[in-house]
């Protein structure tokens, strides 16, 4: 996870998105409903932690048509689009919260790995 938290500083600081790390940072926190900081994003870079599958589905989402750019590869929007209903579902994610039940927490996220396509 370590890449893909430094593909997303990169990306952010690149002026791909017009923005600054701290900028992008407060967006994922807002998106994220987390209050990561600065220092929080170096220890993720270094390994010391790992963000949450939610910051990390953020940081992906972000990430993607960067990484496609800097490889050269030109994306249209139509492109991006087409990726964006492939990675991401709408449908509410069951997350175990205690063991005993399952709730819906509606959120965005990454199903990267699917295998109804």
């Amino acid at each position: 996870m370590r890449q893909l938290v430094s593909s997303w500083v990169q990306a952010m600081e690149s002026g791909y998105y017009r923005t600054t790390l701290p900028e992008a940072l407060a967006r994922l926190n807002a998106e994220c409903g987390c209050n990561a900081t600065l220092p929080r994003v170096t220890e993720w870079r270094s390994g010391r932690y790992t963000p949450t599958p939610k910051v990390l589905s953020a940081m992906l989402y972000e990430v993607l048509p960067w990484a496609l750019r800097e490889a050269g590869i030109p994306v249209t929007r139509a492109q991006l689009a087409a990726l964006d209903a492939l990675l991401w579902s709408e449908e509410p994610f069951m997350a175990a919260t205690d063991g005993s039940h399952i709730e819906e927490d509606g959120d965005r996220h990454a199903e990267v790995l699917r295998t109804d396509a």
